[in-house]
């Protein structure tokens, strides 16, 4: 009988959208690509356009990078 990965092999590395086997750092890579909304993330990357549940996360994720981006930008010109 042949047998698929495992369930800890298909999680690695952690995946925020189950659905579509898209990880953090799927979703990092697409916002340094340029994608700086939730329908270009999902364009990108597919992610949350499954059963929807990691909508939230994807979003937390995207408001988190683009804070980032905003912090690093203010302290740019102080160096």
């Amino acid at each position: 009988m042949l047998m698929g990965p495992s369930l800890e092999e298909l999680m690695r590395p952690r995946k925020v959208c189950l659905c579509r086997g898209v990880s953090r750092a799927d979703l990092r890579r697409a916002m340094e690509e340029g994608a700086t909304t939730l329908a270009q993330l999902q364009r990108k990357t597919l992610a949350g356009t499954g059963c929807g549940s990691c909508l939230l996360e994807v979003i937390r994720i995207l408001h988190e990078y683009l804070e980032e981006q905003k912090k690093n930008s203010l302290f740019e010109g102080l160096s």
